[in-house]
């Protein structure tokens, strides 16, 4: 069976499982960029590729879940972001406009995680692990 039925069928059981393909997709291209990024095709040829892993961001997608108390609970309980809350796209679009820019010509391989601390509190300390 083809991989994107796989999704689809997750995505019929509804989004608490459906989640599934969201967080699985950012997991892939975290790889994939760490993969690639080394490589002649990318490095070799001046080219730093790195992600940005947003986290809470008020959006046109994300304005119902925020409007309300109940809502912003809820993605405060799934996601916590300690340092100072919920991002503005601004917040991102920063980020990606300096990964892109003149300043930095040593980055690459990375993924940058603008989510107000969610990924040190999931991942805890030991980024290390799997090395």
């Amino acid at each position: 069976m083809p991989r994107w039925h796989a999704g689809r069928e997750l995505a019929e059981q509804g989004p608490e499982v459906g989640y599934a393909n969201y967080s699985s997709s950012k997991r892939a291209m975290s790889r994939w960029i760490r993969r690639m990024a080394p490589t002649d095709a990318y490095a070799g040829a001046g080219i730093g590729l790195n992600g940005v892993g947003p986290g809470q961001v008020r959006t046109g997608m994300t304005k119902d879940l925020f409007s309300t108390e109940e809502g912003r609970n809820l993605a405060a309980q799934v996601m916590p972001a300690p340092y100072n809350g919920v991002a503005e796209a601004e917040h991102i679009g920063a980020v990606h406009a300096f990964l892109v820019s003149a300043q930095n010509a040593r980055m690459t391989g990375q993924v940058v995680f603008v989510d107000g601390g969610y990924d040190a509190l999931w991942r805890g300390d030991d980024i290390w692990e799997s090395v």
